[in-house]
């Protein structure tokens, strides 16, 4: 799921953004293991399922190694996605803060 994540926001996200992104996903993650410490959301379901907190750790840090490894190709079908896109970045990110959620609601799901 994290890598899928990962990908989706290189090839769509306008660069205005990307910055942001990374900042998002450490807090999000900090609100995943508040979470999951209380017994709730996915992070919680993972753990309940018998997995550890360090194997979960290791898919986050092996989905952004494979994101990292495969960002030119990711890069690729960014630009053929921007060369059809049909928002500008300004629309996309009002599309985006008109279906925000917290990134602690995110975690709590």
């Amino acid at each position: 799921m994290e890598r899928n994540r990962i990908y989706t926001v290189i090839k769509n996200f306008p660069l205005s953004l990307l910055m942001g992104v990374g900042i998002a996903a450490v807090v999000r993650y900090w609100w995943h293991f508040v979470t999951m410490l209380e017994g709730r959301g996915k992070a919680a379901e993972f753990r309940e399922s018998g997995h550890s907190v360090m194997w979960l750790f290791t898919l986050i840090v092996r989905a952004h190694a494979v994101a990292l490894v495969r960002v030119g190709g990711l890069w690729k079908a960014r630009r053929r996605t921007f060369a059809s896109r049909k928002l500008t970045p300004v629309e996309f990110k009002a599309l985006l803060d008109r279906h925000r959620i917290s990134l602690r609601r995110v975690a709590e799901l």
